[in-house]
């Protein structure tokens, strides 16, 4: 390979030599060939008794006809191709290729004494054309046949001593499942597929790729035919497949005791964020039911494209998808604000091998490329945060940073109100000084006739954001309420699953309590998405779907660690902690639900409050900030948010 590179040699081009000189060989055969069909192999009679006459038309052949045939497949590009992915589309352009190639022939025939040139009989035309096809094809197809089994063979032997390869069934037999069934044919994986499953009878007893579609999925369950197959996986290759069709697989193959893996979604698959070998567990967000979400990616691009864009918080789990997502739509500046160094520095070595992938470059910045930024800091330090506004002047703010824990809060309400309230009411001023754009603030249902201390801290940050609005012209305030993302270091998730390793039990709050959910990237999305849209002082909130059962969300959780819940895991039911709800909420009085260009965000009206009411209500509260008698403070906030139903001890 250094040899290439130092003679400006590419494999490329050596690969097209080797192709060039196989189609001249094809082509000189199928001439040949026809000829001697035309004639019946007699070759008294193919020369005419003239035995210089047969190599003279073969010279021919070769001085017009063949480079004809040539110069046209390069012209559709079948020397460029890669021997290894040689298919239909391949044989499309080949049909084109020698279709142009045989009309041109025809015109050239038309042209005074064009007929010498080719010195072909007529009618051997048609059949030095079909036979060129289906030598080409055959050589190509060798030559891929040679390459999967001759030269990967190799690669196989090493596989198989390096680790044993185990027999796997594929369920779906679709494009996905066809399509892994070739990829594991030629990669290997340490894997050999050795039957298919799909739902759809008519593919029942065909093959795909040499391998047989035995039936539908629940004959796994049949002991005789998983122990004659030898089965040690089962592959869902289903991307489309909804959860509740995804809930019953999993039960068939628990059921038939055989360890499984899904390919990536759908979403991933389209985007090109993996390939469909990128095989891994079933996780709860497949089976939760969420209709896939549809972005207005243009006006997402707009927003961000070209602009410094701060993010706070940008080591959580929104701030991290935010930066992650921004990222995608090519800022000139990310300036990461993050408190915890740890948690930023995973989030920028993260960003920066993403911005090397994307092949991203700050093209404004002549004596820098660089565009991730961070920040470390305190959203509280004021002094600190007016420096990172003052030196990098961002124009778009996603204020993600939070104290959201809804039980530590409740216990310690004066640093949520620190955190949550006073500190985001300065970002927006400072935002307004400096002339920012765009200022999003990520809020909570929790926020919507709030029960507990997290809840109201952010309604108390909306109020003063949406009151400070009607004072800005320059700068756009836009709060996005939405409930609990699944993976996120707060979710119940990550506390169930350390519950089952530990082998229970996994503890409940209550029986019905609900809760709505959403994964962490669809929700920032939408978090984009209200950006593009929002108007000075909305407040948004997300279409979360259907509220999700907790004692089932658990349930799900231990079948997919291959555990049956209360027999294997107990399920207790601990009640509800203080400040804790039921039921989440969508709205509260006196707010008016209007819909937005968008079906899955719903936009709120409501009137905002004085700014100079606010400022003097946020006053009294800070002067009773360090008092050690909670209860007065959660007054103090009830008399700010009226329908706050605050947990009292005293009562």
């Amino acid at each position: 390979m250094k040899l290439f590179k130092k003679n400006m040699i590419r494999w490329s081009d050596i690969r097209s030599i080797i192709l060039i000189l196989s189609s001249v060989l094809a082509f000189e055969a199928a001439r040949i060939f026809a000829l001697m069909l035309r004639f019946d192999f007699d070759l008294y009679q193919l020369t005419g008794g003239n035995k210089h006459y047969f190599t003279g038309m073969v010279m021919s052949l070769v001085s017009y006809t063949v480079l004809a045939k040539v110069f046209f497949l390069g012209m559709f590009g079948q020397y460029s191709g890669i021997m290894k992915y040689y298919g239909i589309s391949d044989v499309k352009r080949l049909i084109y290729s020698l279709g142009t190639y045989s009309v041109f022939t025809y015109i050239f025939l038309q042209v005074p004494n064009g007929w010498k040139y080719i010195n072909t009989p007529r009618s051997v035309l048609i059949m030095d054309v079909i036979l060129s096809f289906l030598f080409w094809v055959g050589i190509r197809t060798g030559i891929r046949i040679l390459r999967e089994h001759v030269v990967n063979k190799a690669k196989f032997d090493d596989l198989e001593k390096a680790e044993e390869t185990k027999n796997v069934a594929i369920i779906g037999a679709g494009d996905v499942g066809a399509e892994l069934v070739e990829e594991i044919g030629n990669k290997g994986m340490g894997m050999e597929v050795v039957a298919l499953f799909d739902d759809n009878p008519n593919k029942w007893r065909a093959r795909i790729h040499g391998i047989k579609v035995y039936g539908p999925p629940n004959l796994l369950t049949d002991k005789k035919l998983k122990d004659a197959l030898d089965l040690q996986e089962a592959i869902i290759a289903m991307p489309s497949a909804s959860p509740k069709r995804l809930q019953e697989l999993i039960t068939t193959l628990q059921q038939a005791k055989l360890p499984y893996r899904i390919v990536p979604s759908m979403a991933q698959l389209t985007l090109g964020q993996v390939d469909i070998t990128k095989l891994r567990k079933v996780e709860i967000e497949d089976l939760l039911q969420r209709d896939p979400i549809k972005l207005d990616t243009d006006n997402i691009k707009n927003i961000i494209c070209g602009k410094t864009v701060f993010v706070t918080g940008a080591g959580g789990s929104i701030g991290s998808e935010l930066c992650r997502q921004i990222l995608r739509n090519e800022p000139e500046k990310l300036v990461l604000i993050e408190q915890c160094e740890v948690q930023m520095f995973l989030i920028q070595q993260e960003l920066i091998a993403m911005q090397k992938q994307l092949n991203l470059a700050n093209k404004t910045d002549k004596d820098s490329n660089q565009i991730i930024i961070p920040g470390i800091a305190d959203i509280v330090d004021q002094e600190r945060m007016d420096i990172l506004f003052d030196k990098y002047k961002p124009q778009v703010v996603f204020h993600a940073a939070a104290h959201k824990h809804v039980p530590l809060m409740e216990g310690q309400p004066s640093e949520a109100i620190k955190n949550n309230t006073f500190a985001t009411a300065r970002l927006a001023e400072m935002s307004m000084k400096h002339g920012v754009g765009k200022f999003v603030m990520i809020s909570t249902d929790k926020a919507i006739n709030p029960t507990n201390v997290m809840g109201a801290t952010k309604r108390m940050a909306e109020l003063f954001v949406q009151a400070l609005s009607s004072h800005s012209t320059a700068t756009q305030f836009m709060a996005v309420r939405f409930g609990n993302v699944l993976g996120s270091s707060g979710s119940v998730i990550p506390t169930f699953k350390k519950q089952i390793e530990a082998g229970g039990p996994v503890t409940v709050t209550h029986r019905d309590i609900t809760r709505f959910f959403m994964t962490i990237p669809e929700a920032v999305g939408l978090v984009l998405q209200c950006a593009t849209q929002g108007n000075n002082g909305d407040i948004f909130v997300l279409d979360m779907g259907e509220p999700v059962k907790i004692a089932d969300l658990a349930r799900n959780l231990i079948r997919l660690s291959g555990l049956e819940p209360e027999k294997d895991i107990e399920i207790k039911y601990v009640g509800l902690r203080p400040g804790e709800k039921l039921y989440e909420e969508l709205s509260y009085v006196g707010e008016n639900v209007e819909k937005t260009e968008h079906p899955k965000i719903m936009r709120f009206i409501s009137t905002p409050r004085e700014l100079e009411t606010i400022r003097e209500q946020f006053l009294n509260l800070k002067q009773k900030l360090n008092n050690e008698n909670y209860d007065e403070i959660k007054k103090e906030i009830n008399k700010i948010v009226p329908e706050y139903r605050p947990y009292l001890k005293q009562n």
